[in-house]
């Protein structure tokens, strides 16, 4: 998407950059409070609170998307208005693309199994996982699948673009 607005504001880039890292993250935000507010009114036999206490396992989480039907669902307009939905909105959709699922994962998990949520890319795509670190056994869950039984993080992290993989980690 940098490339895309450069493109456009090829004369006065300093537009682009006002628009890029200002504009759209005030706007991003403000789409997922929308979702928020609409998505409030909604019942849901998930609490977060008590889905903490029950799942301890990233298997049992991966179970849990399962038995309930989680489903993966790009956000509007293909993707181009792509926003992180909270994970209490997460849980009463049902369904929401890999960023989602990766911070709905991290709320659950915490920090009891050292997840950290990870950007990979390369090239014009990119993934959100999430980075689980058991006893320097590392496993990787996205919402495509989870993987275990990798020696380190960077194996875990090339696993899906192999070693031109881009990555950082998110806070």
């Amino acid at each position: 998407m940098n490339y895309l607005f450069l493109r456009i504001f090829k004369r006065c880039r300093w537009v682009a950059y006002l628009f890029y890292y200002c504009v759209l993250p005030i706007w991003y935000f403000l789409l997922a409070s929308i979702e928020w507010l609409i998505y409030s009114f909604r019942k849901t036999s998930f609490n977060l609170k008590d889905l903490k206490e029950f799942i301890i396992s990233p298997q049992e989480l991966e179970y849990f998307y399962k038995v309930n039907d989680f489903e993966w669902k790009e956000d509007f307009l293909g993707g181009f208005l792509d926003f992180a939905s909270f994970p209490s909105v997460m849980l009463k959709k049902k369904c929401g693309d890999c960023e989602d699922f990766a911070y709905l994962s991290q709320a659950i998990l915490g920090d009891d199994h050292n997840a950290k949520l990870c950007f990979i890319y390369m090239k014009h795509t990119g993934h959100v996982i999430l980075l689980i670190d058991d006893s320097n056994n590392f496993s990787i869950m996205s919402n495509q699948y989870h993987r275990t039984g990798f020696t380190n993080e960077l194996d875990a992290i090339n696993f899906f673009y192999g070693e031109d993989t881009f990555f950082h980690f998110l806070k």
